[in-house]
């Protein structure tokens, strides 16, 4: 999780970037990605709580997640802006955490982020996310993906 690499996927139609940053550069965006988002903390998360403990407990996830995974972390860009962040295994292919600010989750800009993330993995994305996120799950199955497996807390897709 470390080093700076810009990966700018060559969609001029979507304007979707994403550039790589170190751990510690995280969890603003974390704050940014998550914020002003009642549902996300009402309803999609696996604990509930405050807005801070679901912060605090994202970023957890993600550093225990990097102490058997090969994680990196990258901020994501919509002409220019930043709009979120994602956490990705490139070796094995696995989007491990991600979000985009509920200002720029409009269709044009979700679908252009998940059709970058297809290219930049090369057409193999592996995805857990928590049972209760059925938002998140519902945009991934309407974007390719499939539910590979589902576990008493986590279901994984998979796009292939």
């Amino acid at each position: 999780m470390s080093g700076k690499q810009i990966y700018l996927q060559e969609n001029l139609k979507t304007k979707v970037d994403f550039e790589e940053i170190h751990f510690s550069e995280l969890e603003p965006l974390v704050v940014f990605a998550f914020g002003q988002d009642p549902e996300l903390l009402n309803k999609y998360q696996q604990i509930p709580g405050d807005f801070r403990t679901m912060v605090d407990r994202n970023m957890k996830n993600i550093g225990d997640g990097n102490a058997i995974l090969d994680l990196t972390c990258f901020k994501i860009m919509y002409k220019d802006l930043i709009i979120g962040f994602m956490v990705i295994d490139i070796g094995k292919n696995i989007l491990y955490s991600f979000g985009i600010n509920i200002n720029y989750r409009r269709k044009e800009i979700l679908i252009g982020w998940v059709e970058s993330v297809k290219s930049f993995l090369k057409g193999l994305v592996r995805c857990p996310l928590w049972n209760e996120n059925q938002r998140a799950i519902g945009f991934m199955v309407k974007n390719g993906f499939e539910i590979s497996n589902v576990t008493k807390s986590i279901t994984y897709l998979t796009y292939l």
